[in-house]
């Protein structure tokens, strides 16, 4: 039989990274296949959109200030796609969100530069991927990469909350 074991007690394992975004295309893919044209399904902010929201109108999206100061740095209309936003502000270590769930590699440090990014992208799953590595990156070459990359778009805010976004975001 197969079985995980960890090596501490208090280890865990989650659903988070690009699994959950894996398993919402997937549920549209399976509603879509069941006739359910029209749908949105939204996995704490992993977003995939299919067909039209009430009244035949686009599907209307907002970003999360990061700062949660009860505004949106800007709502976008969403046909079908997919969006994900990869934040320091949801699972932080510290009160200064220095020390958050992503890492950059390179330095095993998490990056600074960066409070939100978030994808457009035909499935969650590349949202996801992607808006974790632009994250890593320093938001202008972030925005330059996807730039260069015809199939996804981009929304940066930076941690002093300049916002940038890639040639044809929303």
């Amino acid at each position: 039989s197969r079985v995980v074991r960890f090596a501490k007690n208090g280890m865990g394992i989650t659903l988070d990274g690009i699994a959950k975004g894996y398993i919402v295309d997937k549920i549209s893919e399976l509603l879509v296949k069941n006739g359910v044209e029209n749908h949105l399904i939204n996995a704490g902010g992993d977003i995939r959109a299919n067909g039209l929201a009430a009244k035949g109108r686009k599907w209307k999206i907002a970003i999360q200030d990061p700062n949660k100061q009860g505004t949106y740095p800007d709502v976008i209309s969403l046909g079908s796609g997919a969006i994900a936003t990869s934040g320091n502000y949801e699972i932080y270590y510290d009160e200064e969100k220095v020390f958050h769930h992503i890492v950059n590699p390179e330095t095993g440090r998490s990056p600074q530069l960066s409070a939100s990014v978030s994808i457009l992208a035909p499935s969650v799953t590349e949202a996801d991927a992607l808006s974790t590595a632009v994250f890593v990156l320093e938001p202008e070459a972030g925005v330059a990469f996807i730039d260069n990359c015809p199939e996804y778009e981009c929304f940066v805010i930076d941690r002093n909350g300049t916002t940038r976004s890639s040639a044809y975001w929303g």
